[in-house]
């Protein structure tokens, strides 16, 4: 610093992740999380950091001596998140991001995200790529739909030597109905664009209009969706490997 802004953005998306906390434990969710990500074209995660179990603490350490993500201590004394916030602080933590990833690292787009959602394009296998397909635009709209716990489970792609047999992406097949815009949907910012962000869409820009893009890509609203398991074994040996690396068992904790 001082930092040039005239500088060319490298045309790849950092994620912005809300707020780590609530002591979250799910050790496995959150390495199936990044490396299906990883998959998909990300190499750079934002992690805000309040409160997880020490074996998820292990995790994110790990990825972060990689250089896979950045991980900044959230808990700030003295304020109440609930009342004054939102939850954990999100949407300072968010727009932080948004602002950090464009000014510190360069990036041209910001997804906006949590740790148990995937933006999963149906035609395309990079995330980065699909966007730059889209044209410019100040935001790209995903419509959401949700893979809930009760639905209906498969294993079938599981194979047969895979030491951590439960990846949510890869057993939930079963989904909802595909949610119209703004309607508990999420987003890719292109940062440049950003003044004020929310977590289910840009609320300013730099533009006195939003230009926005919904993407639906025809989704056919049919209840049983392979879409994640593309990847084929990739995936699983991917998230055997990093847990192989930190638990002396393989296995992540559930």
């Amino acid at each position: 610093y001082p930092k040039s802004f005239k500088e060319t953005l490298k045309p790849e998306i950092a994620l912005c992740i809300g707020p780590l906390q609530y002591n979250y434990a799910q050790g496995l969710r959150i390495v199936e999380f990044f490396e299906i990500y990883k998959l998909l074209g990300i190499t750079k995660f934002y992690v805000y950091y309040l409160s997880s179990s020490n074996e998820v603490k292990q995790i994110i350490e790990y990825y972060e001596k990689q250089g896979l993500i950045d991980v900044l201590d959230w808990e700030l004394e003295g304020y109440h998140f609930e009342n004054n916030f939102r939850y954990g602080g999100i949407f300072s933590a968010l727009n932080e991001c948004v602002y950090r990833s464009r000014i510190v690292d360069s990036f041209k787009y910001a997804a906006i995200i949590d740790f148990d959602e995937v933006l999963m394009p149906f035609k395309n296998d990079s995330l980065p790529k699909f966007i730059e397909s889209l044209g410019d635009h100040s935001e790209y709209i995903f419509s959401n739909t949700f893979f809930h716990k009760f639905m209906k489970e498969d294993d079938s792609s599981t194979p047969d030597d895979a030491v951590n047999r439960f990846l949510y992406t890869q057993s939930r097949i079963e989904r909802t109905q595909v949610y119209i815009k703004t309607s508990r949907t999420k987003y890719v910012v292109k940062t440049e664009e950003a003044i004020e962000i929310g977590n289910h869409h840009m609320w300013r820009t730099v533009s006195s209009d939003t230009d926005s893009l919904v993407r639906n890509e025809d989704i056919e609203e049919r209840n049983i969706d392979f879409s994640a398991r593309r990847f084929g074994t990739k995936i699983w040996k991917n998230v055997d490997k990093v847990c192989g690396a930190i638990f002396e068992n393989g296995k992540c904790p559930l």
